[in-house]
């Protein structure tokens, strides 16, 4: 018989729509009749969760045949959120449950993966009955090196990561990223608190040198930042950027908070860690213009007058951004003006340079009543 205007066959187009007695009567011939897509009437049959479809299609269908993708009907099954259809498949001698599609996911990949909005029970439904497969492995890494675990750390589906416990914390994916990182990238505080209880390595580094706690604290996710605050939080990355370098830098108030409260009482050197060019994390604010986050560094005592490899002093680094008021509020704290840079220039100097004319003033005006 001809396709249709999807390509399908009358078997496939049969199996979607659940019609019992017409997929009976093409039987036994047309079980492993695939098409345009390498689709089987069992990949469609396991999509649609049509389970008395699946029954009359089984004997004749090769239950691990792939689609294009290399999704076997069980991976349908899954993604789909058809527990009832999975039940069945696991009955089936020979089903391979860690067959992996072109791009590395398994069937259990995809059921964590799977969003079931209107029946969120559906999915632990899904991961249940995969996990009571023979030899199911929960570790699988597809082409980007990401376990089942990790693909629930990215949504935060600490929920589903429960029922995978025993799953290994410390795989890594192409970036070296741990399921903790995926957790505290994405503000997941609920799934980072999990990770914890299992023993997760809290100061685990990406290829980039990055904690979860660096994450966390870049983007300013304040919930998990509580959770990692034992983790080495003056650790730096390959740049020597800290948590306290990037949340002050990105103007994360509470976090800066947070993470000063700590380090002034087990590590107050850390306030003023420099990073690979010597700037410290007063240094960013400043530059960034974080009025409220340069007071609280000043609270703590930060090193008003560190100076970077070039010479940049905080004061440098606001009078050349045109932060008037956070140029004013460091002199006001003890910033010496008349530092030079590697080039024997003062922060008013660059400020006139740029034509920053108020910042100027502002200079000149504390200059003057010290002279």
């Amino acid at each position: 018989m001809a396709d249709d205007i999807d390509g399908w066959k009358p078997l496939h187009r049969n199996a979607y729509l659940g019609d019992v007695k017409a997929v009976q009567a093409m039987m036994p011939g047309g079980g492993k009749e695939t098409d345009e897509n390498n689709l089987t009437a069992l990949h469609v049959a396991a999509y649609r969760g049509h389970l008395p479809i699946i029954e009359i299609l089984l004997p004749h269908s090769d239950v691990n045949a792939q689609d294009e993708n290399g999704r076997t009907a069980l991976h349908w099954a899954a993604f789909m959120g058809n527990p009832h259809v999975i039940e069945r498949l696991r009955q089936v001698k020979g089903i391979k449950v860690n067959l992996q599609m072109k791009n590395g996911l398994t069937a259990l990949h995809m059921g964590v993966a799977s969003e079931q909005k209107d029946d969120p029970g559906k999915q632990k439904n899904v991961i249940k009955e995969l996990l009571l497969f023979d030899g199911i492995d929960l570790n699988v890494p597809d082409e980007n090196n990401l376990r089942p675990l990790h693909w629930a750390a990215l949504r935060g589906y600490h929920e589903i990561a429960k029922l995978l416990r025993g799953a290994d914390t410390s795989v890594k994916d192409k970036n070296g990223l741990t399921p903790l990182h995926s957790a505290a990238t994405n503000g997941h505080h609920q799934f980072i608190e999990m990770l914890i209880d299992w023993g997760a390595d809290q100061n685990a580094v990406d290829d980039n040198q990055r904690t979860p706690m660096y994450w966390a604290a870049y983007n300013g996710y304040n919930k998990s930042v509580s959770l990692l605050i034992n983790s080495d939080i003056a650790k730096g990355d390959k740049k020597k950027l800290t948590p306290l370098h990037v949340s002050g830098s990105n103007g994360h108030k509470e976090t800066v908070e947070k993470l000063l409260e700590k380090l002034s009482r087990t590590n107050r050197e850390a306030v003023d860690s420099p990073d690979a060019n010597k700037r410290t994390p007063l240094m960013w604010s400043a530059y960034m213009g974080h009025y409220d986050i340069v007071q609280l560094f000043l609270q703590h005592n930060a090193n008003v007058n560190a100076a970077d490899k070039d010479g940049y002093t905080a004061l440098h680094w606001a009078a050349m951004a045109d932060e008037l008021k956070v140029v004013q509020l460091l002199l006001e704290n003890g910033a010496n003006a008349s530092i030079r840079d590697s080039k024997g220039r003062t922060a008013g100097d660059l400020a006139d340079a740029l034509a920053n004319t108020d910042v100027v003033k502002a200079i000149e005006s504390k200059v003057g009543k010290s002279a």
